[in-house]
């Protein structure tokens, strides 16, 4: 495994609500001050990051639809974040909480460092 493929398995997040797990990429330093300051809606912020989900049914997406689950695509994801407002909350913040907390971590380490 080379360096580029490490460094994208480590930055492999998952995100349980309720029943369903999404799974996608954190988000960089760069990109969480960006969400920090508001500069992206919450859908938006799901848009850049998840790339896959287990346990989403048909009825999740549909009024009226099954309980078969659906496979994740990309266009249906992007379609379907945009209406799924109790999603956001619960997967932004958690991207963005995320990369920050690793900036602390780096900080104290950085700090410890300095003064050990």
């Amino acid at each position: 495994m080379n360096t580029l493929e490490k460094l994208r398995k480590a930055r492999i997040l998952e995100v349980k609500v309720g029943a369903v797990t999404f799974t996608g990429t954190r988000a960089t330093l760069e990109q969480a001050l960006l969400y920090n300051d508001g500069k992206f809606s919450d859908a938006e912020v799901c848009r850049r990051h998840i790339n896959g989900w287990t346990g989403v049914k048909e009825s999740d997406l549909i009024e009226g639809g099954s309980d078969v689950e659906v496979d994740f695509s990309r266009a249906l994801f992007d379609e379907v974040i945009g209406e799924k407002a109790e999603w956001w909350p619960e997967i932004a913040p958690v991207i963005i909480e995320d990369a920050l907390s690793r900036l602390t971590k780096r900080s104290a380490n950085t700090k410890k460092s300095k003064t050990g």
